[in-house]
């Protein structure tokens, strides 16, 4: 057995990527994200209720605990797995791998993980694919439009589930064969009824997205989006599209920030 650990950072989030190869050759690749960490303190602590105060991020479900974000993550991953298991669809969720991981008979890996047995943190399969933020900086390598009205569509299936991500970014969608690996569920929330707060949550998300992606691009997004939305049963077009209508987040300040915000999306901080 043999074991790699690398330092692995996305915008203000602690981790490490885990390589394991076993006798046979054969590779693993997993995530370990934290909840905890000097980064996540800073996010959680200055950077989340400054972009709150914006409406960049939901302030109506901002999780400032770190044990709530940790167990809510976990929560939201094992629903959307149950959902998505139930048939074929371009969205993806990554696996929870902690417990595979925590078995493996590796003393370096055994001592890694020991040091960091008092913090909070999830074990992830490790997706590979570029991030829609890395696609954005190499247009030239992409079909964009097609590749946005794709993720419209597999954000229009996790709000058709119930869920809310609350955090829409493009360092959050990682592209995969045939569709989108959407990933960080430690804000979403699971909506079984759908009442006011679930089409305010959706009209959120959607609002999110524009301000990390170009004016034709976000247009086509939204478009597949509300296309796959009309076909959701018991989905009520008109509630959403008031609840889209009420938000007013693009101010000058926001539009001022946006730039800086997308580097900041993709720092290695």
């Amino acid at each position: 057995m043999n074991v790699k650990i690398e330092s692995h950072h996305m915008m203000f989030t602690d981790g490490y990527k885990i390589i394991i190869i076993d006798e046979s050759g054969n590779i693993e690749k997993h995530y370990m994200k934290f909840e905890d960490g000097i980064k996540n303190v800073f996010k959680w602590n200055v950077l989340s209720p400054f972009l709150a105060k914006l409406k960049i991020i939901s302030q109506d479900y901002h999780i400032k605990n770190s044990q709530l974000r940790w167990e809510n993550e976990i929560k939201v991953l094992k629903y959307l797995r149950e959902k998505l298991s139930e048939g074929e669809y371009p969205l993806y969720v990554p696996k929870i791998t902690s417990s595979r991981v925590k078995k493996i008979r590796d003393q370096h890996l055994q001592e890694f993980l020991a040091q960091w047995r008092d913090y909070r943190y999830t074990i992830l399969e490790y997706v590979e694919g570029p991030t829609l933020r890395e696609m954005l900086t190499k247009p030239e390598n992409y079909n964009l439009e097609d590749e946005v009205r794709l993720l419209g569509k597999c954000i229009g299936i996790m709000h058709g589930f119930g869920v809310c991500q609350f955090d829409r970014r493009t360092t959050n969608d990682i592209k995969i064969p045939g569709g989108f690996c959407c990933v960080d569920y430690s804000l979403a929330k699971i909506f079984r009824k759908r009442g006011d707060a679930y089409y305010r949550g959706v009209a959120f998300d959607i609002d999110n997205e524009r301000l990390w992606l170009p004016p034709k691009l976000f247009d086509i997004f939204q478009e597949a989006h509300d296309g796959y939305m009309e076909s959701v049963e018991g989905f009520n077009m008109n509630k959403y599209e008031k609840a889209l209508s009420q938000f007013k987040r693009l101010s000058q300040l926001s539009r001022i920030l946006k730039p800086l915000l997308f580097q900041l999306d993709g720092a290695p901080l």
